[in-house]
């Protein structure tokens, strides 16, 4: 029996995780606005520090994509986002273990 439950919690987990890197990335993505006459398939990497009510506190760039202005396009749409609402609801061992540091691949197309 513990066996089953373990298992099944150990999927809860992996469901919320993708599904609140869902709402983060959906979010992200419609903060941005596309610069103009930048090349197609650009990704960069963020870390973005976000405390337990869903404030964004800190982001830092940890890989460019190679391309200035769509890196900073890429940090100006997290700071446009401030606060993913979402965050409220989270149990805190989720949000230490999972949504404190978020490393993010902003991939847009």
């Amino acid at each position: 029996m513990s066996n089953s439950s373990s298992i099944y919690g150990k999927r809860f987990r992996v469901t919320l995780q993708e599904g609140a890197l869902d709402l983060i990335k959906q979010k992200i993505e419609s903060a941005w606005m596309e610069p103009k006459n930048i090349p197609d398939n650009l990704e960069c990497h963020l870390k973005i520090l976000v405390n337990s009510r869903g404030r964004i506190l800190d982001i830092s760039l940890q890989k460019s994509s190679g391309n200035l202005r769509f890196d900073n396009s890429a940090l100006r749409a997290v700071r446009r986002v401030e606060t993913f609402n979402f965050y409220k609801e989270m149990d805190q061992e989720i949000y230490e273990n999972m949504f404190k540091n978020i490393l993010f691949r902003f991939d847009p197309k």
